[in-house]
C-alpha cells in the first residue's frame, strides 16, 4: 500500500477504521474466490472419475485435468497465503482502534516474563502484566522483538541512542505502509525462535571439529592398513563397522547436538529470508533506520554450507563418516554466519521495537518527544500526564526538577493522586529514555536510573515485616549502580509502618543522604510532620500538595498538584462513607 501520513490534521482513528473496512471487504472478496476455486476444482476432479468409472476410455481425460490442477493448486495455496495476511492486518487495524478506543487493556503480549529482571522499578511503574505500558506499546510479533523493546524499557540508553530512536520514530511514525507490512509477514512465529540461530552458532566449539577430523582420519588410515592385511572381505567389512561405532560413540553427544536444532536453524533463517525480502524495498531517511535496514538484507556467503552438504554426500567413503564430515561442516558453517546473524535478527528486534514506539505516537498524535539532554540532572516537563489513564479522565500536571529544586515533598489526603503523580513522572522517563514519546506537551530531562519504593510485600514465610520490606528497597535506591548516570528516585509513603518520631528521624536522614548524590525525585507521606523537614533541606527542596473538596457528603479530587503543604484530610469521612461508626 501507499505511503499513508499521520499528520495531526488527519484522525488516526477514522484513518484505521477505513483501511480496516477496506481489507474486511477485500478479505470476504478472498474467501469467495477462494471458494469458487475449491468448488470447481472438485466438480472437475468427480466429473472425470465419473467418466472413468463407467467408461475406462476417458481416462485420457486425466492428463489434461492434472495440467490445469496443478495450477490451480498452486492458485489455491497463493490465495490462502493472501487470505492470512489479510486477517494478519485485520488483527493489526482492529487492536490499534481498541487501543484508541481505551479497550485495549489485555490484548496482546503483557510482558510479565520480564518482571524477573526488574531494576527496582519495573513493577512499581506497571511496565509490565495487564494493563501495563508494555501490553498497550508492544506490535513485534517474534521473541527477539519482544525483548528488544522490553531491554529499552528497562534500561536507558545514551543520548546519542535516545536522539536516534526518537528520529527513526518519527519517521515510522508518518509510514503506516511499513507498520503494516512487518505486521503481516507470513511466518509462524510459534513453531521457532528467530534467535535461534545467534544460540546455536555461539554453541559452536572449534575444538569438536578438530577432535571429530583426528578421528575421522584415523579410522581412515586404519581401514587402509587393514585393507592392506585382509583385503576386501569379511573381515575388512567388520573392522571398518567396529571402528566406525567407536567413533560414533565418542562423538554421539555432538552428533545429537546437531541433529536436534537443524530444523529449527532452517526454519529461522527462511523467516529471515522473508524479512530481509519485505524490508529491501524500503527506503529511508533517518540514519539508525538505514543502518537497520542495511544489517537486515545484508549478503551472506553460503559457500561453507554448500561445502558441509558436498562433504556429506560425496567425500565420505564411510556411511558414519558421512555424518561425521557433514557434523564438522555445519560446524564450520555455525562459526561463519553466526556472528552476521546474530547481527541481522538484533536488527529485525530494534525495527520491531521502534515500529512498536512509532505505532504509539501514530495513534496518540497530541504526544511529543522529549528534548534529552547531558546537563546537570532534571526532570522538567509541561502538561505531563499517565499515558494509561484514558485521555478523557486524564489530569495533567507541570513538574519542575532540576539542580536547583531537587525534591519535592508531596502531601495529600487518601486517594488524591499522589501516587499517580510519582507513577506519571516515572513512566514517562522510561518512555523518553526508550527513545519514544511522552504523554505531555513539553519534557526536558536527563539520562536517569531510576529507583522506586512504592510497592512493598511482607512475607510470612521469608519471617520479614512491612517495615523490613520498606527499609530493604530503600536500601536498594542506596545502593542502585546508576553508571555515572543521576538518580531519579521515587518513593511513596516514606518509612510507612514506625511510630512518628522515629518516621520524622529517618526519613530527614534519607532525604539528606539522597540530596547528596546526583538525584532528584519526588518523597509523599500523609504524615504532615515530615513536611517540616523541607525547612532543614534548603531551597533544594519544596512542599507540594493535593487536596479534595467536600460537596454534598461527596469527595471531589481534581487531581491539580499546588505549592505548599496541604491543610485537610479525608480519613473519617471515608472511614464513615465505608459504614464504620465513627
Amino acid at each position: 500500500m501507499d505511503g499513508i501520513s499521520t499528520k495531526k490534521a488527519r484522525n488516526p482513528g477514522n484513518q484505521c477504521r477505513s483501511l480496516l473496512q477496506k481489507r474486511l471487504e477485500y478479505a470476504q472478496r478472498l474467501k469467495r474466490q477462494l471458494k469458487r476455486l475449491i468448488k470447481t476444482k472438485k466438480i472437475s476432479i468427480y466429473t472425470v472419475v465419473g467418466f472413468s468409472v463407467f467408461d475406462p476410455g476417458a481416462a485420457f481425460l486425466l492428463f489434461p485435468l492434472a495440467v490445469v490442477l496443478i495450477p490451480a493448486v498452486f492458485l489455491r495455496h497463493r490465495m490462502a497465503s493472501k487470505l492470512y495476511q489479510e486477517g494478519l492486518a485485520v488483527e493489526f487495524y482492529r487492536n490499534a482502534i481498541a487501543r484508541m478506543e481505551d479497550r485495549w487493556v489485555g490484548r496482546g503480549d503483557a510482558g510479565v516474563r520480564y518482571l524477573t529482571s526488574d531494576p527496582l522499578f519495573a513493577d512499581d511503574l506497571d511496565l509490565f502484566g495487564r494493563g501495563s505500558l508494555f501490553q498497550l506499546l508492544c506490535a513485534a510479533r517474534t521473541s527477539i522483538g519482544k525483548d528488544t523493546l522490553a531491554s529499552w524499557l528497562l534500561r536507558s540508553g545514551t543520548v546519542a541512542e535516545i536522539r536516534e530512536r526518537q528520529e527513526a520514530v518519527r519517521e515510522l511514525s508518518q509510514r503506516l505502509d511499513i507498520r503494516e507490512s512487518l505486521a503481516v509477514l507470513e511466518f509462524d512465529r510459534e513453531k521457532f525462535r528467530l534467535d535461534v540461530l545467534a544460540e546455536w552458532g555461539n554453541a559452536a566449539d572449534p575444538s569438536r571439529e578438530s577432535t571429530a577430523r583426528f578421528f575421522g582420519v584415523s579410522v581412515v588410515v586404519s581401514a587402509v592398513v587393514l585393507w592392506s592385511f585382509v583385503g576386501f572381505g569379511f573381515w575388512f567389512i567388520v573392522g571398518v563397522l567396529l571402528m566406525e561405532f567407536g567413533l560414533r560413540t565418542l562423538l554421539r553427544d555432538r552428533l545429537q547436538a546437531n541433529a536436534v536444532p537443524a530444523a529449527e536453524m532452517l526454519q529461522a533463517r527462511a523467516a529471515l529470508a522473508i524479512i530481509r525480502n519485505a524490508v529491501w524495498p524500503v527506503s529511508f531517511h533517518s540514519r539508525l533506520l538505514t543502518q537497520i535496514r542495511t544489517t537486515i538484507c545484508s549478503r551472506e556467503d553460503g559457500s561453507t554450507l554448500v561445502h558441509a552438504f558436498y562433504g556429506f554426500v560425496v567425500r565420505s567413503p564411510f556411511l558414519l563418516l558421512m555424518v561425521r564430515q557433514f557434523t564438522s561442516g555445519v560446524d564450520r558453517w555455525r562459526r561463519d554466519v553466526a556472528a552476521q546473524s546474530q547481527e541481522r535478527l538484533l536488527a529485525w528486534g530494534q525495527l520491531e521495537a521502534l515500529a512498536s514506539l512509532a505505532q504509539y505516537r501514530f495513534e496518540q498524535p497530541d504526544t511529543s518527544f522529549p528534548e534529552v539532554v547531558s546537563a546537570s540532572p532534571c526532570f522538567e516537563a509541561t502538561q505531563i500526564g499517565h499515558p494509561l489513564i484514558p485521555a478523557s479522565r486524564r489530569v495533567t500536571n507541570d513538574v519542575t526538577l532540576n539542580d536547583s529544586l531537587r525534591l519535592l515533598m508531596v502531601s495529600g489526603s487518601n486517594m488524591s493522586g499522589k501516587s499517580t503523580m510519582l507513577r506519571t513522572v516515572g513512566i514517562n522517563a522510561v518512555l523518553a529514555l526508550a527513545g519514544g514519546p511522552v504523554c505531555g506537551e513539553r519534557l526536558r530531562l536527563t539520562p536517569f536510573a531510576i529507583g522506586t519504593a512504592m510497592r512493598f510485600h511482607d512475607s510470612l514465610e521469608q519471617q520479614t515485616s512491612h517495615f523490613y520490606a520498606v527499609l530493604t528497597r530503600l536500601r536498594r535506591i542506596m545502593q542502585l549502580p546508576t553508571d555515572g548516570q543521576p538518580l531519579l528516585f521515587l518513593i511513596d509513603e516514606i518509612l510507612q509502618g514506625t511510630n512518628s518520631r522515629d518516621r520524622v528521624t529517618g526519613a530527614e536522614a534519607l532525604a539528606k543522604a539522597l540530596l547528596k548524590r546526583n538525584s532528584v525525585g519526588f518523597i509523599t507521606t500523609h504524615d504532615l510532620e515530615l513536611t517540616r523537614i523541607v525547612d532543614s533541606l534548603g531551597e533544594h527542596a519544596a512542599n507540594v500538595n493535593f487536596v479534595d473538596q467536600l460537596v454534598d457528603d461527596e469527595l471531589h479530587f481534581d487531581y491539580i498538584m499546588r505549592p505548599g503543604v496541604v491543610q485537610s484530610g479525608n480519613a473519617l469521612v471515608l472511614m464513615r462513607k465505608m459504614g464504620l461508626d465513627v
